[in-house]
């Protein structure tokens, strides 16, 4: 099984891994040249922007990204600007949630002419990632990775030429990257392609998209609400755990396409094929998880001496942070097998819980500034994760058995 999904499903990714890089590069470029200047409190104003944004992403995920990726009725243009108005919605909401609501971030360092440029920002990436995954549907993942690689070249040719004009100042910095990605996307979607409407089929269920969207923002929750509870205290603290954050996405990143072809590959084959190979799979992952572990676990001195992160227990910043690594590899096939079994229910319940025990943590003990202990939560709670994954899957290849036996 494992020798077929490398043939016919990862070599043919390879565009679908550079797209990821290349989208990602980005953000993770622009946080660490502000952490390398040391100036974590615009790497917290960073991230908050891209939290907030990061909730109209989730629904755009659910009711437009996904269907696109299996051929939904939501081709129809009517569904897509129906919706998208509809997410766009959503992002205004919650950018003006970011200014008005209970936090100080209008007071410590935006202010209310930040709001278009950072609204403009939220339209952009949206379009753009929808823009990336219409390509992927009609099976043109290089053109995905084209106008990603085009787009963060091009913005960061530009910040070499601006950055020493500029300074640390982060308006021309957003500015640049909405008026660069606006400019892409008109170039490659001058000519939209249509799908031929036998390949389109009805909607799912509402059931369906609702569980898809808490699915999502059970992970947002757990990797974002962090950011939003260290702002509260100060944004250098928020900075910090975007620093750590990125490091982490930056070794985990190549495994977001490899699960999207796990997940296809899953889908297409025979429920007993994949029981009898299950616990090969799962081997392979924790081989690879193991190696990675250990990697970042070696060259983690050099980047706490790099960034010159002043933390008061390092060994323990480096245990969790390994630990983290390893139990999201190894998550990777149990996810994917529960999907393709279409166990929605169950990854809904795998996802969700481990968000609402990191907010109940973060919430009920007075943890403030200590990131160590967020970052303790955070592991703690990818482990429960990988338990409750765990035994749903082994409930699901049961249930398989008891079907064969029939």
């Amino acid at each position: 099984m494992l020798k077929t999904f490398v043939k016919k499903y990862i070599k043919n990714s390879i565009f679908g891994i550079l797209d990821q890089v290349f989208s990602s590069l980005l953000i993770f470029g622009i946080n660490f040249y502000f952490a390398y200047k040391s100036q974590f409190n615009e790497v917290g104003i960073f991230a908050l922007i891209f939290s907030s944004i990061g909730i109209a992403q989730i629904l755009q995920q659910a009711i437009l990204e996904r269907p696109f990726l299996i051929k939904k009725n939501v081709f129809r243009y009517q569904i897509v600007i129906k919706r998208f108005l509809f997410v766009v919605l959503v992002l205004i909401i919650s950018i003006l949630f970011s200014f008005y609501g209970d936090n100080n971030t209008s007071s410590v360092a935006l202010n209310d002419n930040f709001i278009i440029p950072w609204l403009f920002l939220g339209v952009v990436q949206l379009l753009f990632n929808l823009g990336r995954v219409y390509f992927y549907t009609i099976k043109k993942e290089q053109l995905a990775f084209y106008i990603s690689f085009s787009s963060t070249s091009i913005i960061f040719s530009i910040f070499l030429l601006i950055g020493p004009l500029i300074e640390d100042q982060l308006f021309p910095y957003v500015l640049t990257i909405c008026l660069t990605k606006t400019i892409i996307l008109v170039l490659f979607f001058r000519k939209v392609e249509l799908v031929d409407s036998k390949f389109i089929s009805e909607d799912s269920s509402y059931k369906d998209y609702i569980l898809l969207i808490f699915i999502s923002l059970s992970i947002y929750l757990r990797t974002r609400y962090p950011i939003f509870y260290l702002a509260e205290y100060a944004f250098i603290l928020a900075g910090i755990f975007e620093v750590f954050r990125t490091i982490t996405e930056l070794v985990l990143m190549p495994f977001r396409p490899i699960s999207q072809s796990l997940l296809t590959y899953l889908s297409e084959q025979n429920s007993l094929k994949i029981k009898k190979s299950f616990l090969k799979l799962i081997s392979t992952f924790l081989l690879i998880a193991s190696v990675l572990s250990a990697m970042f676990y070696l060259i983690f001195d050099i980047i706490i001496s790099y960034f010159n992160l002043l933390i008061d227990s390092s060994e323990n910043v480096k245990f969790y942070l390994v630990s983290f690594i390893l139990i999201n590899i190894l998550n990777i096939p149990f996810n994917a097998f529960l999907l393709s079994q279409k166990k929605f229910l169950y990854e809904f319940l795998v996802k969700s819980a481990p968000a609402i025990l990191l907010v109940f943590f973060l919430s009920i003990f007075n943890v403030n500034n200590n990131i160590d202990e967020i970052l303790l939560f955070l592991s703690f709670v990818t482990f429960i994760e990988f338990i409750i994954a765990s035994i749903f899957s082994v409930k699901t290849l049961k249930n398989i058995q008891l079907d064969e036996l029939i």
